[in-house]
């Protein structure tokens, strides 16, 4: 009876939730099916003309297709061999009105990895001819991805990574090799710097020794500005102080000290830009310290994210302007339960509260040059099996905070946004999506069928990866900061088509006004769900 009463109990409410009405916001529509391309690699993209791409790859094999934006369907398609060995997508780069398609390969005997490109000649829908940028001069190690599974958390991304100058005339390709030891205490590293013009030719590259061990200096960022000068920046631990490094086209890196920004900052992730008048802006959350959750199968150390600070600096280091955001103890606590509330009212007596593991998601300079950045509360519970001797991870994508900052390094405005998800897969189906409209910013994720009736001051219900989930959107006034909350469709169902694969991954951009969304349906097809704010 009881099992006949909860089964009852969860038809009603998928009935009554299913009968509401959506958004009025947008218009949800889904395409005809195409046959499904089967591949390890996705990537999306679109020409900004009424054109969307996409590039899919698997070994040895690379599809690329178009698609008729407005009239949603599949116009074109052609496959290619890739004669390269374990090729592995990295990512499309637009350059100006150009794109290519950025694809590794791994000589197995020397270890050594070859970064390639071949443009994408959207036109004909078709590639270009397959070009080499770089070799590295040994092997060299994949980058860290928070948002893919792996070893004690940590995913692998590529090993190279691409940053373009603020007036994007130049590009940046970095990687790192693999340490000759693995102690930390005397292991310097040597990282590669390879500086490209628009047409993607060499203009100058070179592996770089760092002045301290891996264990006296933690990298932050990278950039590259536009005379193709490469800048990092990092923290050197015996002294605290964060440091910019200048890495030139010929002659010696130099190091300067970052004066004038007071003590105890600590940064896990740092946005950097070239501004129009040669200096750098900064920007990035800041933490003091770590806390930790405990829970009966374990005790998970996270960072205590305190607030934003956002500064100016000379090309010498100098401080130029800064300004120190702290999180109120009010915007800490939304969404919290009446017990987490006390703990952080706790902490923050004794200057510890912050918001747990704030990763940086979206960084935008608006042309006014106010900031917008959003974060998401991210990180991971480890379970110990101890009769198993093995461990389980839970990703945990918890809420948001959105903020403008203004020219001045005032506070326009900030929110935090209500959010529970977790997984057992990495980022899967879980994690955001941002548009950015003419005047709003739309915050896609999915949702707990629960929540679609709630109300934005309530503490929502926990979505799970892989049980469906409604698409929802928070919509930001960029002038207010004021925000509501839209529900779009169920992930399960689209115009009484059933979808599978949901990945935030897998949506794009297509306009100004437009999102695409490609999902799988039975019978090896896939279709693309538009959804179109409407004027």
């Amino acid at each position: 009876m009881l099992k006949f009463n909860l089964v009852l109990s969860f038809l009603c409410v998928a009935i009554f939730i299913s009968a509401q009405n959506l958004s009025n916001d947008f218009n949800v529509s889904l395409s005809e099916p195409y046959e499904v391309v089967d591949a390890r690699d996705k990537f999306y993209f679109s020409d900004n003309k009424g054109f969307a791409y996409s590039v899919k790859t698997v070994e040895e094999k690379v599809t690329l297709q178009k698609f008729d934006v407005q009239n949603m369907k599949e116009v074109a398609r052609k496959a290619y061999a890739v004669d390269v060995p374990y090729n592995r997508g990295v990512e499309i780069l637009q350059v100006g009105d150009k794109f290519y398609y950025l694809f590794e390969s791994l000589d197995k005997k020397s270890q050594k990895r070859s970064l390639h490109l071949r443009e994408v000649l959207i036109d004909e829908c078709e590639f270009g001819k397959e070009q080499s940028l770089i070799t590295s001069e040994g092997a060299i190690v994949n980058s860290q991805n928070e948002l893919r599974p792996g070893f004690m958390g940590v995913g692998t991304g590529s090993p190279f990574i691409i940053y373009k100058s603020f007036d994007e005339s130049k590009i940046l390709v970095t990687y790192r090799r693999k340490p000759i030891s693995k102690r930390d205490a005397i292991n310097y590293d040597l990282l590669g710097f390879y500086v490209f013009n628009t047409s993607l030719e060499l203009q100058w590259g070179k592996e770089v020794k760092m002045p301290y061990t891996e264990k006296e200096m933690n990298n932050i960022a990278y950039t590259v500005a536009k005379d193709g000068t490469v800048y990092m920046t990092s923290l050197y631990t015996e002294s605290e102080h964060l440091q910019l490094i200048k890495i030139p086209e010929t002659g010696e890196l130099s190091v300067s000290d970052i004066e004038g920004l007071g003590e105890d900052f600590y940064f896990k992730k740092l946005v950097v830009e070239e501004n129009f008048d040669g200096n750098f802006n900064m920007a990035g959350y800041y933490y003091q310290g770590f806390t930790s959750l405990d829970f009966w199968f374990d005790k998970t150390s996270i960072q205590n994210t305190k607030g934003i600070k956002y500064f100016e600096i000379s090309k010498e280091g100098k401080t130029l302007k800064s300004s120190t955001i702290e999180f109120p103890i009010k915007l800490i606590n939304k969404y919290s339960s009446k017990y987490q509330q006390k703990k952080n009212t706790k902490k923050k007596n004794n200057d510890k509260a912050g918001l747990r593991n704030l990763s940086l998601r979206e960084f935008t300079v608006n042309p006014d040059g106010s900031l917008f950045l959003l974060g998401e509360e991210y990180y991971i519970e480890i379970e110990y099996r101890g009769q198993s001797n093995s461990r389980v991870y839970t990703y945990n994508f918890r809420d948001l905070v959105a903020a403008k900052i203004n020219p001045d390094g005032e506070v326009a405005w900030m929110k935090k946004l209500p959010k529970r998800q977790e997984g057992k897969k990495g980022k899967g189906g879980l994690g955001v999506s941002y548009l950015r409209g003419t005047d709003s910013h739309y915050i896609l994720f999915l949702d707990n069928v629960k929540n679609a009736e709630i109300g934005i001051n309530e503490i929502p219900e926990k979505h799970k990866d892989g049980l469906g989930g409604f698409l929802t959107a928070y919509k930001i006034d960029d002038a207010t900061g004021s925000f509501t909350k839209h529900t779009l469709y169920d992930s399960k169902e689209v115009k009484g088509t059933a979808t599978y694969q949901f990945n935030t991954t897998r949506i794009l951009k297509a306009t100004d006004n437009i999102l695409l969304a490609e999902v799988y349906i039975k019978g090896k097809k896939d279709a693309i769900i538009k959804m179109e704010v409407k004027d």
